[in-house]
């Protein structure tokens, strides 16, 4: 029966269903029907729907002359060449720019110009337009060629595309050189799986082709006119190290960090955001580790007013909400690194990568770290965000040695290993959300050339402090003797003198004194005297009376 049919049909039992129900015949019956015919309805509804054929997205007249404008018979002159080849598919010839100076505010026309000279790889491809001032501040202008009308995955071989892009300069934009990065990303992998996966640059030897160590394209260089921004003294962007002590014993794994054998561990350095950027104090994050003989132990901790994570699935997406991240790379050379993951409730995403992001997440998720112990900590209420807010929440982690690859027992004193530890924030429609790293590695947590380094002491606790020796031939360090004073930008100055006492007139002796001590006032009182707010009220002597006049 077809699904007009069935609706005709269904129709027509609803309306018996009614009349039965008007004459008062069979009450149960009729009501019965017309339930029944009212299912039917729906269900034949929702067969017409599900066998429609999804809607195309239509383009105006005007759109598709647009589109048509903007495909180039031949390959133009442009004011900055590059030339950088994409995976061999895409060559982007070069940009133009409206002007090579622009004010905090203002708008900034970039015309790039693009050429497809092979079939382009499987992939939801998208432009990613970066506008930097480094280490100062970052926009981000990702967006589809032709004005969203012309998208990377219907470039054909042969195309030449110009894209024409409006840039609007964020007001505080800081003075200075600012630079035009872009690029190919996988905008579908990034949206469903958080993979930064992008086209690489295969010929970057060339020499108008720059690339930064994130790969990234340095397509030109524009000028704003302002205030030259200050660059935060906590900014980094060079990779961190960190000493990792022996424990004395083993920590109770528990989550909470609250034994003194962890205030004992050298704390890592505050976090940053992956680029570099300080991250807010609202958002303090900081890890310690500890060693020893069967076990590395990892504690990480961080503040967050709203600690959500309802994904509770082992080796899942865990990373779409708040979460803790580990990585470490035994052989320090980016083959068969660990990645490790844990949520405020405990749940655990555990990964062997043979090389960056291969094999797939899914693939890798399948390893699985034998003996690994994880427990969570919040001081507030996970996942409810009704009550109070929350004030941070800590994991600690016990991976035992053995189960990494590449090392069958401890490590011995004075090895190094490359790790990054990160955390994530859950971003709503009300939070920002962040992101942080220990060590800044760019926007890719798997770029493992960004990675910190781990160096194993053997000793339990930080030394402390002792005296240098001194070196042979060298004069000791001079002590001031009694008396004297010590030594001031090479400078010695004059010894103490006591002040003197001045000496007893001849025939003079000290008497005590008849008079009352006066009492010493508070310094409030005595500022209040000087700035006359208040009056001295000490009662006048009565005058004297006049002698009587003589008539």
């Amino acid at each position: 029966m077809r699904a007009r049919d069935l609706v005709r049909y269904a129709c027509g039992l609803a309306n018996a269903g009614r009349l039965a129900w008007s004459e008062r015949e069979d009450v149960m019956g009729s009501r019965r029907a017309w339930m029944v015919s009212l299912v039917v309805v729906l269900a034949a509804c929702l067969v017409m729907v599900g066998c429609r054929k999804p809607r195309k997205f239509v383009l105006t007249k005007e759109q598709q002359q647009q589109i048509q404008e903007a495909l180039l018979e031949k390959v133009p002159e442009v004011e900055h060449p590059v030339g950088a080849l994409f995976d061999g598919g895409v060559r982007l010839v070069g940009v133009d720019l409206e002007k090579d100076a622009v004010k905090p505010g203002q708008r900034l026309k970039v015309t790039w110009v693009w050429e497809v000279v092979e079939d382009l790889p499987p992939g939801d491809w998208m432009i990613f337009v970066h506008f930097e001032h480094p280490g100062k501040k970052r926009t981000t202008h990702d967006h589809q060629a032709v004005g969203e009308l012309h998208p990377v995955n219907k470039w054909k071989k042969g195309d030449v595309i110009r894209d024409e892009q409006t840039l609007d300069v964020a007001k505080d934009f800081p003075g200075g050189p600012a630079r035009l990065y872009v690029g190919l990303f996988d905008e579908g992998a990034w949206r469903d799986r958080r993979e930064n996966i992008r086209m690489k640059v295969t010929n970057g030897s060339e020499p108008t082709v720059n690339l930064d160590k994130e790969g990234r394209l340095h397509a030109a260089t524009v000028k704003i006119d302002g205030k030259p921004g200050r660059t935060s003294a906590a900014t980094h962007t060079k990779a961190r190290s960190h000493r990792v002590y022996r424990a004395a014993s083993s920590p109770v794994i528990d989550g909470k960090l609250d034994e003194v054998l962890w205030r004992s561990a050298r704390p890592t350095a505050p976090f940053v955001q992956p680029h570099g950027q300080v991250l807010s104090p609202k958002w303090t994050t900081q890890g310690r580790l500890l060693w020893d003989d069967q076990n590395l132990y990892v504690g990480l901790s961080g503040r967050d007013d709203d600690v959500t994570n309802t994904n509770t699935t082992h080796d899942s997406t865990l990373w779409e909400q708040d979460v803790f991240e580990v990585y470490l790379d035994p052989g320090s050379d980016g083959k068969e690194y660990i990645e490790l993951q844990v949520t405020p409730t405990g749940a655990v995403f555990d990964a062997l990568f043979v090389t960056h992001r291969k094999p797939r997440w899914q693939d890798a998720a399948k390893y699985e770290i034998t003996g690994l112990e994880a427990k969570a900590f919040a001081e507030g209420t996970v996942n409810d965000a009704s009550g109070a807010p929350d004030k941070k929440w800590s994991v600690e982690i016990k991976i035992p040695w053995a189960s990494l690859p590449g090392m069958s027992g401890p490590p011995k004193a004075g090895d190094e290993m490359a790790a990054n530890l990160y955390r994530i924030d859950l971003k709503t429609s009300s939070r920002a959300g962040f992101m942080g790293a220990w060590s800044p590695a760019g926007g890719d947590f798997h770029n493992t050339t960004g990675f910190g380094k781990l160096t194993f002491l053997a000793s339990s606790t930080p030394p402390r402090p002792v005296q240098r020796p001194v070196p042979p031939g060298a004069a000791p360090k001079a002590v001031p003797a009694k008396g004297e004073r010590p030594l001031v930008r090479g400078k010695k100055l004059a010894p103490r003198v006591p002040k003197a006492v001045p000496a007893a007139r001849p025939g003079s002796e000290s008497k005590p004194s008849e008079q009352r001590p006066i009492p010493r006032l508070a310094p409030s009182v005595q500022k209040a005297l000087r700035s006359g707010a208040l009056k001295n009220t000490r009662r006048r002597a009565a005058p004297a009376p006049k002698a009587p006049v003589k008539p």
